[in-house]
């Protein structure tokens, strides 16, 4: 999906960039119909990987569009971010990267993330177990 940077801020201690999507209709996930009227949009708060040590937030304008044939609404998807989580992929890739040589404090610090997040997508990644593995008793 296409987006247009809308601006960026710095507040606190970390960075928003402000993006909305635009471009092509997004299909109905129930049904698959391309038959869609759009209605409305959100702003969703999606963590980015850090800048020069600094927590980044996306604040992303999804559209809302409900569709003709089945009467469902719904969200567009948000490329680069995966199912249910508030972050994109390359932010969790990045965790990943970092585990087996970082704190976990001091991944969750830069990331913006508590240390629970980090732990939660290490444990459903499989890296968590790895990681217990390689530290000495």
């Amino acid at each position: 999906m296409p987006t247009i940077a809308k601006g960026r801020t710095e507040e606190g201690d970390k960075t928003i960039l402000h993006v909305e999507m635009t471009g092509e209709t997004s299909p109905c996930p129930s049904c698959g119909s391309s038959e869609v009227v759009g209605f409305g949009k959100r702003t969703q708060s999606v963590a980015d990987i850090p800048e020069n040590g600094k927590p980044v937030v996306l604040q992303v304008i999804t559209r809302r569009f409900r569709c003709k044939n089945c009467g469902r609404s719904f969200y567009e998807s948000v490329e680069g971010v995966g199912g249910n989580r508030r972050m994109t992929d390359r932010l969790a890739d990045w965790i990943r990267n970092e585990a087996p040589s970082r704190r976990f404090t001091e991944i969750a610090s830069e990331s913006g993330l508590s240390e629970g997040t980090i732990r939660a997508l290490l444990r459903a990644s499989g890296d968590y177990l790895r990681r217990k593995r390689k530290q000495p008793n």
